[in-house]
């Protein structure tokens, strides 16, 4: 199989889960805003987009997809919700810093993105290690660290 229909394999797998979810999390999709919001969530999953949302409009949407997927899961790369990032559009709502100061051995601490708030340092060191990060929790209690980077943990 190319990679090609493995990608759209993939989408498939993951529109049939998100609806299967949303199945679980109500008793009927009767509701309009709630079944429009699923057809176009899962239009764009198979086509490989995403929709845009906003917290106000697509309220129930969202309250689902937040109760049964983590802030790291693939379902959140087709959704984009409005307002939702005021640093900007391609903060990931986390970040490593201290990179290297004055030790070359140390790669950095994780932690939550302090301008846009969108997660806690929790959810930042999940979403650092979704992007191939290696990250230990600190024994002296004070956050996140990063033991390997992506390119390093490939070899």
């Amino acid at each position: 199989m190319n990679r090609a229909a493995i990608n759209r394999a993939a989408r498939c797998a993951l529109a049939v889960d998100v609806y299967e979810s949303f199945m679980a999390e109500t008793e009927t999709l009767n509701e309009l805003p709630l079944a429009m919001d699923l057809a176009y969530l899962l239009g764009a999953i198979v086509r490989g987009e995403n929709v845009e949302w906003n917290e106000d409009q697509n309220e129930h949407a969202l309250r689902i997809l937040r109760e049964v997927y983590t802030e790291a899961h693939q379902v959140w790369a087709h959704v984009v919700i409005a307002g939702a990032a005021p640093c900007g559009p391609d903060c990931p709502g986390w970040a490593v810093f201290n990179e290297g100061e004055g030790d070359p051995d140390d790669l950095g601490d994780v932690q939550a993105c302090d301008e846009c708030g969108r997660y806690t340092d929790d959810e930042a060191a999940d979403l650092a290690r979704a992007a191939g990060y290696t990250v230990e929790w600190d024994e002296d209690g004070s956050g996140y660290y990063v033991t390997a980077k992506p390119a390093e943990v490939a070899r």
